[in-house]
């Protein structure tokens, strides 16, 4: 490698390394400062008006100090490196408010696992360091990005699965055709769901036993939520009664006792209902 590639390269690396570490030092007391303040989008809104005016300012300001061409650039670059990592933490903030604990929240947590809200974070943060770094700095962000590419591509074909697995748990979450509680059957096991991860449904069996689905599986499979959309369903119970009963009997007496239990419905009102004879007798069902 030439010298002056091999130059180039060394002065981006620490060029990197010194903006990630800067930067995830100030980004640890912006989150720091604002959970003091328990008002993180209105403190990060604030400070990003606060560096974008600033930074606009810098050419009426600056010369007023007396500084050198130089310093006033260094001071300007600073500014609007600020004003970046804040609006990215604002965003981040006003995402998580919003939409991760706002129009996906589920209970006390959002209904998206929490790696792919890191994730989201982390690639909000990337970005905004790639736009100083190429904006701001102008540096050349072209090996960088073709790095990151290929390694995306490298960790995206050997983590195909688990990838398939979280997208199919995302999709879950989004659609909802089940939360943690409701009485579901998938592939013909009844039970209650105990838990929708980023991977994985938990599913307690009327038996006692765990049951644990890949999320890929609970997508594609036949699912029946006995909670949605009301929690009111008819059961089908069949039943056989001996021919020689008069079936206007059979259905006066069902209908009574469905109506003498305190978990049924009046309204919409349960029926017996003649299905056919057989052998054994005359088959009825009640619903």
């Amino acid at each position: 490698m030439p010298s002056d590639a091999m130059d180039n390269m060394v002065d981006l690396v620490g060029f990197v390394l010194l903006g990630v570490s800067a930067a995830t030092a100030f980004l640890c007391l912006v989150i720091w400062r604002s959970r003091q303040t328990r008002r993180p989008i209105a403190f990060g809104l604030s400070l990003a008006l606060f560096f974008i005016t600033t930074t606009l300012m810098t050419d009426r300001l600056l010369p007023l100090v007396g500084l050198a061409p130089d310093a006033r650039l260094a001071v300007t670059q600073l500014l609007a490196s600020l004003a970046c990592l804040t609006a990215a933490f604002a965003f981040d903030a006003i995402l998580r408010r919003l939409v991760w604990f706002g129009s996906l929240r589920e209970g006390e947590r959002s209904a998206v696992p929490n790696i792919l809200i890191g994730l989201a974070s982390l690639a909000i943060y990337a970005c905004s360091l790639m736009i100083i770094a190429s904006l701001i700095f102008h540096r050349d962000v072209t090996a960088i990005a073709a790095t990151s590419g290929v390694l995306a591509v490298v960790l995206g074909y050997s983590a195909q699965p688990t990838l398939s697995e979280v997208f199919a748990g995302l999709a879950l979450n989004i659609s909802r055709p089940f939360k943690a509680g409701d009485s579901v059957q998938i592939d013909g096991i009844w039970g209650v769901i105990v838990e929708s991860g980023w991977r994985s449904v938990s599913l307690r069996t009327y038996e006692g036993t765990l049951i644990v689905l890949p999320n890929s599986k609970a997508a594609s499979l036949r699912l029946t939520n006995l909670d949605l959309p009301t929690h009111q369903l008819r059961h089908h119970i069949p039943f056989t009664i001996d021919i020689d009963v008069p079936p206007g009997r059979v259905q006066a007496i069902g209908v009574a006792a469905m109506k003498a239990q305190p978990h049924v419905l009046k309204t919409p009102a349960p029926m017996v209902l003649f299905k056919n004879v057989t052998e054994h007798g005359m088959a009825y069902e009640a619903i």
